[in-house]
């Protein structure tokens, strides 16, 4: 094996934060923490015998504050454990990293008319990111182009990261100066 893609896990507490169950906290971490872990450990006899490396979808959830706090706890747990293992297996060639998407227009999103385009209106790029968007950086991370990279995690998420989108005060922009 040359690479595990490690795409584990959803968003499937809702719940406010107070409401959430101990039941609630184990099926998310469960579904997107322990599932990419158990995914890792069944791979490593394979990763050894062929220096192979793991990348993990992780989510811009993972680094910063967007809502969902038992999903983006799981998320930040990705990070965290790919950083242990890139740092335990390192010396034996298999690399660890994480892709960390912001919005990505998936199936997910077909139930909620609209909601694609207002979020895309706080990605400074203007839009919210597609599948290929990950499956580029996936294939950048799993490739030896990035044979020198291991224990990272690479944001592919249209700038959300750099904090809120700015009005343009250009000349020409909506705050001229000869209003």
């Amino acid at each position: 094996m040359d690479l595990l893609v490690n795409n584990a896990g959803a968003c499937i507490v809702t719940s406010v934060p107070e409401d959430t169950t101990i039941e609630d906290w184990h099926r998310q971490l469960d579904l997107t923490l322990v599932s990419a872990a158990q995914c890792i450990q069944a791979a490593i006899p394979e990763l050894l015998k062929t220096r192979g490396n793991v990348v993990t979808i992780s989510s811009v959830n993972g680094l910063a504050a967007f809502g969902n706090i038992e999903y983006s706890a799981a998320k930040a747990g990705q990070i965290a454990m790919t950083q242990n293992f890139a740092a335990r297996y390192g010396t034996s060639g298999v690399r660890f990293n994480v892709v960390a998407p912001g919005t990505i227009r998936t199936p997910n999103w077909d139930s909620q008319p609209g909601t694609l385009d207002s979020l895309a209106k706080m990605y400074p790029l203007g839009r919210v990111g597609e599948p290929e968007d990950i499956a580029a950086a996936v294939a950048f991370l799993g490739s030896e182009d990035a044979a020198w990279i291991t224990g990272h995690t690479l944001p592919v998420e249209g700038g959300v990261l750099t904090g809120p989108v700015m009005l343009d005060l250009t000349p020409t922009g909506p705050f001229r100066k000869d209003q």
